[in-house]
């Protein structure tokens, strides 16, 4: 792992272990999607730090707002929203070898039909890295517990990300994943003593 992106990480993990956890599994599923897509060495690397730092611009969200159970208020929806653009302006400042993650975390709420945030791009405009991380964010999202919701099973998930494919995510790379045993999955991703790891 790059050294820089290391220090980031460990700047999330100080910050919220939580959000350091959902980042650590975010990256090992995009790796394992990655693999299913045939990317290559230099490009898996890329994308695996990369998600590890996808919710880095979070560090500069309250952990009142990150862990709230409740409905999120305007403004505070308003600065969830904002830490794509946050988390790639931290990265901006640094060396080139990280500076390259920064377009691809901006990107990573972005949607295949052009209704993410926080610059509405669409289909094959969002950096592919990016598709493939918004897919392993939104999987995660689904089949982990979060303040505001419980988990479904894996293949409920695995039903809705078909359902959405085509209008939230790359139908290729959502392909991809449905492709991937579930147990697999589960395995390299969701065993705790993976966290921080690549299969």
């Amino acid at each position: 792992m790059n050294s820089l992106v290391y220090l980031y990480l460990d700047r999330i993990q100080r910050y919220d272990i939580e959000t350091f956890q959902h980042s650590c599994r975010v990256s090992n599923l995009s790796y394992l999607i990655g693999q299913y897509l045939s990317l290559s060495i230099n490009d898996l690397e890329l994308l695996k730090n990369a998600a590890y730092l996808h919710d880095l611009g979070k560090t500069k969200v309250s952990k009142n707002i990150l862990n709230k159970k409740e409905i999120l208020l305007p403004d505070e929806w308003n600065q969830i929203q904002n830490h794509p653009n946050m988390g790639s302006q931290l990265l901006k400042r640094t060396r080139k070898p990280v500076k390259q993650i920064s377009d691809i975390i901006l990107a990573h709420h972005e949607k295949w039909d052009g209704s993410g945030y926080p610059n509405g791009l669409q289909g094959e405009e969002i950096p592919y890295p990016a598709r493939i991380i918004a897919l392993a964010d939104a999987l995660d999202a689904m089949i982990t517990t979060r303040p505001y919701r419980i988990p479904i099973l894996i293949t409920e998930a695995y039903s809705e990300v078909d359902r959405c494919k085509e209008r939230h995510f790359d139908p290729y790379v959502a392909k991809a994943l449905l492709k991937t045993d579930a147990n697999k999955l589960n395995r390299v991703v969701y065993d705790v003593r993976g966290l921080g790891t690549n299969l």
